[in-house]
């Protein structure tokens, strides 16, 4: 029996504080699925400036007021509409904060490391007299950022509620760059004093056990996955969107061309502008602010259709998902990031029923899932291996009359987030 079963689940961001919905949804579905099957559930997380979009939920939601502003901390880029010497100066200091953090932390969004912990110090009384008002059985850290794993709170955590510490690794920590510094030593401490350990693959669950020397059935395996609602919701409410007679090819999220950052469609750009069918697709980037507009406009020239659409909720992005035949996804640093992460997105498009496209590394794990699953198509991120693939795919889309058949569903599906989020009660009666 659950009832009376008490969770805590503390993390960065939640909706409506977070500037995205990416860092947030996780927890958010494995909350909602928790008290739906009798846990009492509160998440504490910050509270920062900017609002993402509210959703209804089930669990309690906690929010401690961030010291400092997350989404400028967070941001990649500083937009500054007039430079003075402050706005430079403060510039120059949060650079310098980020790249310490970065050395110090090996947290993958520099300075939310620091951060963080920040977050922890300012609000830990508040923490603490939740802790000892509540007395929960079940509490689960998740990250990134990984400055939340700091075996300081920790430590203190489980005296005051005695309970069950969880760590939940939404992503990879130091293994995606074989770090080997002080955050390797911290996260080692961090795991010795964990009841248990959820990871989104067995990739990342078997390296966490060798790394650590940390019992393997004590690392559990909570994918991610598509919200089955959701996907209802938009196929009832999608529209034709005409196709003109193109091969319509999508990305779904940010990119950028940034040699140095994870989603660098520059080659992938190239190997369209070069391609002799270019005229024939029509390649369509949903959600990103990331390119300036004079850097959309030259490419709009190279690419005859070419359309960025900026920000949409949700329901939205999965419509354009229903109204693509090749649906891509770009995985473009050279670390072994790859290896123990799988894209969120990658279940939406498995949803979808269309054809996946991943630039990727070829021992990539999202390389693996297309493979075993028959999902669609795989190359690395050179001009080369990309216009191979667009050479197949082209010429599969003429043989079928310019159609891409969609793929069928299982009826039972594993790649749900409900399917996912009831191996979390599992693994909860396990440490009982």
């Amino acid at each position: 029996m659950v009832e009376g079963k008490k969770v805590c689940v503390i993390c960065y961001k939640m909706v409506p504080y977070a500037d995205n919905w990416g860092g947030a949804q996780r927890v958010f579905y494995y909350a909602n699925a928790l008290v739906k099957v009798g846990y009492k559930v509160d998440v504490i997380a910050g509270r920062g400036e900017q609002k993402y979009e509210d959703r209804d939920c089930d669990f309690n939601r906690i929010f401690y007021k961030a010291p400092i502003n997350m989404s400028s901390v967070s941001s990649n880029r500083t937009q500054v509409t007039k430079k003075t010497l402050k706005s430079i100066l403060k510039g120059y200091i949060i650079k310098k904060v980020k790249d310490l953090d970065y050395s110090m932390n090996n947290d993958p969004d520099k300075g939310m490391g620091f951060f963080s912990q920040l977050w922890l110090f300012h609000n830990w009384n508040r923490i603490k007299q939740q802790m000892r008002g509540e007395r929960y059985d079940y509490v689960i850290i998740s990250a990134p950022p990984f400055g939340l794993f700091t075996p300081f709170f920790l430590k203190r955590i489980k005296k005051l509620s005695g309970c069950k510490l969880i760590l939940d690794y939404r992503d990879p920590w130091n293994c995606w760059n074989d770090h080997k510094g002080l955050s390797f030593k911290r996260e080692k401490s961090t795991a010795q004093l964990s009841d248990a350990i959820v990871a989104t693959n067995n990739n990342h669950r078997q390296k966490i056990s060798e790394d650590f020397n940390y019992p393997l059935d004590k690392v559990f395996v909570v994918m991610n996955g598509y919200d089955k609602q959701m996907w209802n919701m938009a196929e009832e409410a999608y529209e034709e969107m005409g196709s003109n007679g193109k091969l319509i090819m999508s990305i779904v999220g940010s990119i950028t061309l940034a040699k140095s950052r994870y989603r660098d469609a520059s080659k992938l750009l190239r190997a369209i502008d070069k391609f002799p069918h270019k005229e024939e697709i029509l390649l369509r980037v949903v959600g990103t602010n990331e390119l300036r507009e004079n850097v959309q406009n030259i490419w709009k020239v190279n690419i005859p259709n070419f359309e960025i659409i900026p920000l949409v909720p949700q329901i939205e992005s999965l419509k354009y998902m229903l109204g693509s035949d090749v649906l891509i996804n770009l995985h473009t640093v050279e670390d072994n990031s790859s290896r123990y992460l799988i894209a969120g997105k990658d279940f939406d498009y498995y949803r979808s029923g269309g054809i996946l496209f991943s630039i990727n590394s070829c021992y990539s794990l999202e390389h693996k899932f297309i493979k075993v699953n028959d999902l669609g198509y795989v190359a690395v991120n050179t001009e080369e291996s990309i216009g191979e693939v667009l050479n197949q795919v082209y010429e599969k889309w003429i043989s079928n009359g310019r159609n891409l058949k969609k793929r069928t569903l299982p009826d039972e599906d594993i790649y749900s987030r409900d399917y996912q989020n009831t191996l979390w009660a599992n693994i909860f009666k396990q440490l009982s």
